[in-house]
């Protein structure tokens, strides 16, 4: 696939090459004295390493190299964490101007000219999930010619990563590592957001483990949150029993040997049994033709107001309450045109056929035409009309997967059944732990240790929350239990319903056989919310989802008696619920023999 090479691209990337040539000279210099200072005991002899980015920007002022837009206005530093300084390079892109060529462009000069390797570490941040999908289909896809161009540069060693994927030093030596990051998983706005912190153990060789850990420790006071300090860990899977990493809890003596399976949501076609695949199985299955897009058009208001068009300056300060300064700096006067080949890009991971797309689009332009909008009305509301498409699309879309979802189940291609052909999820033989011996561990109702708990011992920060710790030590003395888990997320079980988000249940049990929900061993598969996620669309879907796949169980139950795939010789069902913090205590009850 040829790629148009624009002028103003040609443009801006010579004029980022004298950047660079001019930048790679000056830092040059700053390590030539940095080094000279190493291990110089006067401090009449130690000189003063320069800021070699400003440099760079006062020497490409005095040679007239900086962009007209620019030449005015005052170098804006930058710094990492330990106060070095940092090179900063913005480039403003119209849309559709190829900001994706310009930025592997610019990876390939800036690993050439000015780092002098082809190997390293890249964190591509995209804004939106339109946006993240579609660059990860063209830095996968080896005969794109964006990937290809980071395979010269790399010598065919490009590690394409994602949010959760591990990162280890010695791949970063090894390959061009670029991580693809989307904008929201980016900001740290809330606690919850906050766990990436503790989560993420899986960064190894880096640096050393309790100078990071004091460092994030120290952010998190600065910025008014040290009541999460002591959920800050050391997480490493390379640690082990001394409390400097994880370590694994084994099952108790009596569950040491037992075989605990639970169903997997899965796609069934004839022979073939295999995981459901969200993209394949759902995504790519709805049928996006003849979708009429009259209700969007019907609820687009005559008096929908475009934002206000403006040149601002968002620059940093050193005091005050807000250290990052935004100014209005005057209107841009530019007359905006409604594309609908870029409208077709930020819906493409919703509507996976671009054609289908195209119709879609110019279907809703259509309608909007009729009902008066003029061109340069719709070109000012581009912005708007298209994050109105997509919540439409994003609902339909889920109506849509839903009904296939649901249809699929009642056909039995898929299913959620425990088989005899090992397509089940096997409970692990030990689980892990990132408290040291010796913390303090969750106690039940008689003041002594938890007995019932399928791993042991249960620490009291490996359940986070106090609400989650009163559901383990009731569920810990209730006689009729077998056993209970903490189910732990991203790594252990999971369900797959008709969304592309996957559910990780909170808790899994098991009662005993001889109660009112018949003679075999019931297996309860339970997820829990606060109050305040009350009837809210996730939780809502979440619920759906597990009474389906309650229902799904016990059909299969009833109907598919006597068939090899089935392994219920004693009669196991399986129970799948949403559990409100607030309600527990009355539902929980419920679970057990009465």
């Amino acid at each position: 696939m040829p790629l148009r090479d624009l002028d103003y691209q040609a443009r801006v990337l010579a004029r980022f090459d004298e950047y660079l040539t001019e930048l790679a000279a000056q830092k040059a210099k700053a390590d030539k004295i940095a080094a000279a200072n190493v291990g110089e005991s006067d401090p009449d002899l130690i000189r003063e390493v320069p800021n070699f980015p400003a440099k760079t920007w006062r020497a490409l002022k005095e040679a007239g190299k900086l962009p007209p837009s620019r030449a005015r206005v005052p170098y804006s530093p930058r710094a990492d964490g330990m106060k070095r300084a940092v090179p900063n390079v913005v480039f403003k892109v119209p849309t559709g101007g190829g900001k994706t060529y310009l930025a592997v462009s610019a990876l390939s000069r800036i690993f050439g000219r000015y780092l002098g390797r082809s190997t390293g570490f890249v964190l591509w941040i995209v804004p939106n999930e339109a946006i993240y999908s579609q660059t990860k289909r063209q830095l996968t896809d080896r005969q794109h010619p964006y990937r290809q161009m980071l395979d010269v540069l790399s010598g065919n060693r490009v590690l394409l990563m994602e949010k959760g994927d591990k990162l280890d030093a010695r791949d970063v030596d090894a390959s061009l590592c670029v991580m693809l990051l989307m904008l929201q998983s980016a900001n740290r706005q809330t606690n919850d957001t906050l766990r990436m912190f503790k989560d993420r153990g899986d960064v190894r060789g880096f640096f050393p483990h309790e100078g990071v850990v004091a460092a994030i420790k120290s952010g998190l006071e600065a910025d008014g949150l040290a009541d999460l300090v002591q959920e800050i860990r050391i997480a490493d899977p390379e640690g082990g029993a001394d409390g400097k990493g994880p370590r694994a809890i084994k099952r108790r003596p009596a569950f040491a040997k037992t075989e605990i399976y639970l169903p997997e949501v899965l796609r069934v076609e004839d022979d073939s049994v295999r995981k459901l695949d969200y993209e394949q199985d759902i995504l790519f299955a709805l049928d996006w033709s003849g979708l009429d897009p009259t209700p969007l058009i019907a609820k687009i208001p005559d008096n929908f107001q475009s934002p206000e068009q403006q040149m601002r300056r968002i620059r940093l300060v050193d005091s005050g309450e807000e250290r990052i300064v935004s100014e209005v700096t005057g209107n841009t006067g530019e007359r905006l045109a409604f594309d609908p080949a870029y409208a077709v890009r930020m819906v493409s991971d919703i509507v996976p056929n671009a054609w289908i797309a195209r119709e879609i689009v110019g279907a809703l332009v259509a309608g909007l035409q009729r009902r008066g909008f003029a061109d340069e009305t719709l070109g000012k509301l581009h912005g708007l009309l298209i994050e109105q498409l997509r919540k439409w699309l994003d609902g339909e879309r889920d109506r849509m997967a839903e009904a296939h979802f649901r249809k699929e189940v009642a056909a039995g291609r898929i299913q959620f059944r425990l088989r005899t052909d090992r397509h089940n999820w096997a409970m692990p033989a030990d689980s892990v732990t990132y408290e040291p011996e010796g913390a303090d561990q969750m106690l039940g109702t008689d003041g002594g240790p938890l007995q019932r708990s399928l791993f042991s011992p249960i620490y009291k920060n490996d359940l986070g929350k106090i609400d989650e710790r009163e559901v383990a030590v009731y569920l810990d003395a209730e006689k009729s239990l077998l056993w209970w888990h903490r189910n732990v997320a991203r790594h252990q079980y999971v369900l797959q319903g008709w969304r592309r988000e996957r559910i990780y249940p909170d808790f899994i049990f098991a009662v005993q056989p001889g109660n009112q929900y018949g003679k075999g061993k019931r297996l309860v598969v339970m997820e829990t919310k606060g109050d305040h996620l009350k009837g809210n669309t996730d939780t809502e879907y979440k619920q759906a989802v597990l009474d389906l796949m309650t229902e799904a169980f016990q059909i299969d139950q009833t109907q598919r008696v006597g068939e090899l795939s089935i392994v219920n010789p004693d009669g196991t069902t399986v129970e799948c619920d949403l559990v409100l913090m607030s309600e527990w205590k009355t539902k929980l009850p419920g679970k057990f023999p009465h």
